[in-house]
């Protein structure tokens, strides 16, 4: 006999997921943040805060409301939505770092203009070198020391001759590029204003 799901009868212990009290959870605002250079950035669901302190010992609070791309459909979609996540993490936490930088230098030293755009790329294309292409370039190069076949990292490849095959050169990529990773934290840790910022 079928029962009709209007008709079913949770148990006691159960209780039915359409309970009115239970809020969704995509009714429920978002919040995140990071710290920056003398201070700390948080975002909420409609307007970002920086309160960061000054040279002068005093507190600063900027604030100013979040684009019209966090109110759209796109927010909603699968895959578009990571978009979204990607610019929230980079785009805010690059623009946050920038104003407490110029917070910290004064007005005759400010990055703006096509100085910052020029040092946002620099950036990017450090970070790329370093936590991406450097670990595949050593992979590449100790496949290629080993005799393996260059170049094969393909899931699908057919393994080659002796121990290595894709899976280990993935392996051995993801290791040197964590290596890196820690490496590269525990480098920049030992700078005092670096040590500021993890501080907060």
């Amino acid at each position: 006999m079928k029962v009709k799901p209007s008709t079913f009868i949770f148990p006691k212990y159960l209780k039915p997921l359409t309970n009115p009290r239970v809020k969704s959870m995509s009714n429920l605002p978002t919040y995140g943040g990071q710290a920056v250079i003398e201070g700390v950035m948080m975002r909420g669901a409609k307007s970002v805060a920086i309160a960061m302190r000054s040279p002068e010992n005093k507190i600063i609070l900027h604030t100013e409301k979040l684009g019209g791309i966090y109110k759209t459909r796109i927010t909603k979609m699968p895959f578009l939505r990571g978009l979204v996540v990607l610019w929230d993490a980079l785009g805010l936490g690059m623009r946050a770092l920038t104003i407490s930088a110029n917070l910290q230098t004064g007005e005759d030293e400010k990055i703006e203009g096509p100085a910052l755009y020029l040092t946002l790329a620099l950036s990017l294309m450090f970070g790329v070198g370093l936590f991406f292409l450097l670990p595949a370039g050593v992979v590449y190069g100790i496949e290629w020391l080993s005799g393996s076949n260059p170049g094969s990292f393909s899931l699908t490849a057919q393994p080659v001759s002796g121990l290595w095959s894709p899976w280990v050169g993935n392996l051995l990529e993801g290791i040197v590029r964590l290596l890196i990773l820690v490496g590269y934290v525990s480098l920049i840790g030992r700078m005092e204003d670096v040590k500021r910022v993890f501080g907060y």
